[in-house]
């Protein structure tokens, strides 16, 4: 979902992979957990922080 929309793979470490967009000011990129389950506090931090980059309510 998130390479719809401009994000690309940077790297994985473990369970977690890193994924950047590129804009004018840099790239500006997310962590995100691979686990089976997400904790419902870390699902809303993500889709914030996805939001707040890309201006997608």
């Amino acid at each position: 979902m998130l390479e719809s929309i401009g994000y690309s793979f940077l790297r994985q470490t473990g369970s977690h992979v890193r994924m950047g967009k590129q804009y004018e000011t840099g790239i500006k990129p997310i962590t995100i957990p691979l686990h089976n389950e997400l904790n419902v506090k870390t699902l809303n931090v993500l889709l914030n922080d996805i939001s707040n980059q890309t201006n997608i309510p």
